[in-house]
């Protein structure tokens, strides 16, 4: 506690002021909610009404009762000159002293006019678990039974601390929004409903306006996303957001992650905030070709659960591939070899893709008759395959292969394509591909007989 000089004009005004709540001192005490017997808020206005001397307290045990006694004998010290100083976590207060009274005490009775300091009154009360207070612009009431206050402190509170929200249609606060959230409980009361769009600390601006001994009894908090993997954990997460140690959004940030992993490790399959036992259940959420349904089941052999941010096929996919995806193409395909899965490249989707791909063309191309006999002619049964499919013939003419750049050609020529190759073809190969470029048409257009009796004229020109 400091001291500092008052000007004799700022002692006048401020002693008016007091002199005007000691006059009637009963209106320090709050109302008290319980209306409890042995509620020491009651006791007190039962010892203040009658209009008795306050002086007669001076000697009362009672640090409230005896700091009335004090502040009048402060303020009638005519020398009065100096006021004290006290820091509190929400501002300074002054007070005026003459006695031993608690300073807090002191500062609440004598800055009655502020919805904070007020409560400091009853500070000794409230430290001994006696009373619980809150205090909000017109709102100020006490429990003695830890009873929760009304929703009209609530919207009171966040509103002297500029905090923007709204109020649903039960009545309940809200600041933030956003998929996932969590509620404030006072009391066993749903005092606010908080979104991680928030991004200060809810609890702090109400708290500044409460009074309590600990928060362990009075606060908690529901967070509904996975809650069967709450864990004990959660409570020195909440000890910390209640000391303002997180923002709203990292709180509840902090409590969706550590869920999210026990949900997991205990074998838990999500989709976004949903939470499902069951992984036949989990994978009839995701639009995919059954057979990879029927795969991603087969290599799923452990219970070790599975996060997804949304239920796509790409991203059930990525979360298996690293440790699962050569199982995965084994049961989707049975005959793939080991030596083509190491050498594929591009995303899961992409790679069973183009597998799913090559297995249609090959079986087009068995269909045909198409039997290669060489890399040359294997190109040439594919890029038909592929035209008849309307699909696009891949060329990149970084062989240097004469006949596998002249079955190149050649298709470029039918697709008309050619004319920004054809300064890279060598002249050899030209010749050849137009030789052959008969052939390729009937292989593209021709029906089934024709189309396989031209692929075996090409042995006639390429290896």
């Amino acid at each position: 506690m400091k001291a500092k000089r008052e000007s004799k004009e700022s002692n006048r005004t401020r002693i008016l002021e007091i002199e005007k709540i000691l006059e009637n001192p009963v209106s320090l005490v709050p109302d008290c909610i319980d209306k409890s017997m042995f509620c020491p808020l009651d006791g007190y206005r039962k010892k203040l009404s009658g209009g008795k001397d306050i002086e007669k307290f001076s000697k009362s045990k009672d640090e409230f009762l005896r700091g009335l006694a004090e502040t009048r004998k402060a303020i009638s010290d005519s020398e009065l000159s100096f006021s004290a100083i006290i820091k509190t976590p929400h501002g300074t207060a002054t007070f005026f002293k003459k006695g031993d009274t608690d300073q807090y005490v002191l500062a609440g009775i004598q800055n009655s006019s502020n919805d904070v300091f007020r409560m400091l009154a009853f500070s000794k009360d409230v430290l001994t678990g006696k009373l619980v207070l809150y205090s909000a612009g017109q709102y100020y009431v006490g429990t003695c039974r830890n009873s929760p206050p009304g929703r009209e402190f609530i919207g009171e509170a966040l509103r002297r601390e500029h905090t923007e929200f709204t109020v649903d249609e039960d009545g309940v606060h809200r600041t933030g929004n956003g998929e996932i959230g969590t509620s404030l409980y006072i009391s066993g009361m749903e005092a606010v409903r908080i979104g991680t769009s928030s991004h200060f600390n809810t609890p702090s601006r109400i708290m500044k306006h409460m009074l309590f001994q600990s928060h362990e009894n009075i606060f908690t908090f529901r967070c509904e996303s996975m809650e069967k993997s709450a864990s004990r954990q959660e409570r020195e997460i909440f000890s910390s957001y209640l000391s303002g140690g997180l923002t709203d959004s990292q709180f509840i940030d902090s409590i969706y992650r550590k869920r999210l992993a026990s949900a997991i490790e205990d074998g838990s399959f999500i989709i976004g905030n949903r939470q499902f036992q069951n992984l036949e259940e989990f994978t009839e959420q995701i639009e995919m070709p059954q057979d990879e349904k029927g795969a991603f089941l087969q290599v799923m052999n452990d219970r070790k659960g599975i996060y997804l941010q949304e239920g796509s096929r790409r991203k059930l996919l990525d979360a298996i591939w690293h440790d699962r995806g050569r199982d995965f193409l084994h049961a989707l395909f049975p005959d793939i070899a080991d030596s083509e899965i190491p050498s594929m490249k591009g995303n899961p989707v992409e790679i069973i893709d183009r597998i799913r791909e090559s297995r249609e063309i090959s079986g087009i191309e068995k269909s045909f008759g198409f039997v290669p006999w060489s890399e040359a002619s294997s190109f040439a049964a594919k890029s038909a395959v592929n035209m008849r499919m309307g699909k696009e013939v891949i060329t990149d003419l970084s062989t240097r292969d004469n006949d596998i750049l002249s079955v190149e050609y050649a298709f470029d020529l039918l697709s008309g394509s050619h004319a920004n190759k054809a300064w890279k073809i060598p002249d050899d190969a030209k010749v050849k591909a137009s030789k052959i470029l008969p052939y390729i048409q009937k292989m593209v257009k021709a029906d089934i007989t024709e189309a396989r009796e031209a692929f075996n004229e090409l042995k006639k020109f390429i290896r």
